[in-house]
């Protein structure tokens, strides 16, 4: 089945996607979709069915009745759906399908299961793809309340991290800092001594803070000479030179030339996002709000934003602010100072990224230790030859006498361990 087909008659069955909450979609297996309601079959005839009616407890030989069959998963399919959720740049994903999951625009996420390629002991990649779990993200309304209190030290912002698994609420809580979203409860302090509807009511405060996200802000028939013309007349702090500074040293255009004409609907989804932060750089605000800013853009193009957004704060001379989330942790951690993990809408953990790395420790161990590693571990991962997993640093004297050797963890690492800990994960 092509993805055209299945794409049709998933929205046959289910007009209203906003009560979709996960497709599971397996080699050979029929595609199940969990509404609200509870899990149901996806059937040919574009309608779906609760599994009870139709032999769940055998889903090796379902007995489904002559006038309907259900739709069953192939490799075709797979790998259509994954070609489009990486935006037919699976190179640009390589480090996230490693890691066994996709996220995608919106915030939802795409579980992948497949044969691992090892690599020096480390997954390189997955291949023979076997199943796709896509998790469909959801807004959390009031999310932003008990986050808010964490993201300033004083009048300033810190340089933040927020980190949670999908459906906590990051992409609502950034539009709601943003001013794209209003409809929340609670009230918003900016910089120290602005009230929300200050904000709203200023374009001094405005001016003083900007935004990129998964969602497109320029129109599509909007020229690279258009964003910037427009950009000048809403933005004081506007500066073009800085403007076509940040896109060459984006590559947004090929061998430094940059054409003005161009329009915004021929760039590639990563060329957009690039195009984005671009014209949100080239202007002189306190606080930079990103929402997944790496998300398409290949391992090269991440580093160079990293390093971007390092010599941004540096030109603030410590008046400039990074609040940003990305799922991409390993690459963001260098230039972070303070990290949040969320887990519906409420905070797990949170502090400076170098009080986390005293607080947790990467501990590695034998085999022969891992039944009594376990009993203290924060969280663990078993190999054939050994173990290796969190433990919390009041903790470490329980793992005396065991073979174990003792690292100061990544933020990656702290932040998978307290999200095992604090996500219900059904293995089905």
């Amino acid at each position: 089945m092509n993805t055209e087909t299945f794409e049709r008659l998933l929205k046959q069955a289910v007009p209203d996607g906003k009560t979709i909450r996960e497709i599971r979609i397996r080699t050979e297996k029929p595609v199940m979709i969990l509404l609200e309601s509870g899990e149901n079959l996806l059937f040919s005839d574009g309608t779906c069915g609760k599994t009870e009616s139709y032999g769940k407890k055998k889903m090796g030989s379902l007995e489904i009745r002559e006038d309907r069959s259900v739709v069953l998963a192939d490799q075709e399919l797979i790998r259509g759906i994954l070609e489009t959720c990486s935006r037919h740049s699976l190179y640009a994903y390589e480090r996230e399908i490693s890691q066994g999951f996709l996220t995608i625009r919106g915030g939802h996420r795409v579980g992948i299961a497949g044969k691992a390629v090892v690599e020096d002991g480390h997954v390189r990649t997955v291949r023979d793809l076997s199943s796709l779990n896509i998790r469909v993200a959801h807004e959390v309304k009031g999310c932003a309340k008990n986050v808010l209190p964490y993201l300033m030290d004083g009048e300033t912002f810190l340089d933040t991290l927020l980190i949670s698994p999908p459906g906590a609420g990051k992409t609502t809580l950034l539009n709601i800092l943003a001013g794209i979203r209003l409809d929340y409860k609670g009230e918003i302090t900016y910089f120290g001594q602005y009230s929300d509807k200050q904000k709203e009511n200023s374009g001094d405060i405005k001016n003083r803070i900007g935004y990129t996200g998964p969602d497109k802000y320029y129109l599509p028939q909007w020229t690279v000479k258009d964003i910037e013309e427009i950009s000048k007349l809403m933005f004081d702090d506007f500066s073009a030179e800085d403007f076509h500074r940040y896109c060459e040293e984006l590559a947004i255009f090929s061998h430094g030339s940059i054409d003005m004409k161009k329009a915004n609907s021929s760039f590639s989804d990563g060329m957009k996002m690039k195009l984005m932060l671009a014209g949100v750089m080239a202007r002189k605000t306190d606080l930079l709000l990103l929402d997944e800013p790496a998300s398409p853009l290949d391992p090269l193009m991440r580093d160079k934003l990293c390093q971007m957004i390092g010599e941004y704060i540096h030109e603030g001379n410590g008046k400039r602010s990074v609040f940003f989330s990305t799922h991409n942790i390993s690459d963001m951690e260098n230039i972070t100072d303070y990290a949040i993990i969320m887990e519906n809408g409420q905070i797990v953990e949170q502090g400076f990224v170098e009080d986390l790395k005293e607080k947790y420790i990467l501990i590695k161990g034998d085999a022969a230790d891992t039944e009594a590693a376990g009993k203290v571990l924060y969280s663990m991962t078993k190999n054939p030859y050994g173990f290796e997993g969190i433990c919390l640093a009041e903790n470490i004297d329980k793992l005396a006498g065991l073979n174990v050797t003792k690292e100061i963890p990544t933020l990656y690492q702290i932040s998978v361990a307290v999200m095992k800990n604090n996500t219900k994960i059904v293995m089905r």
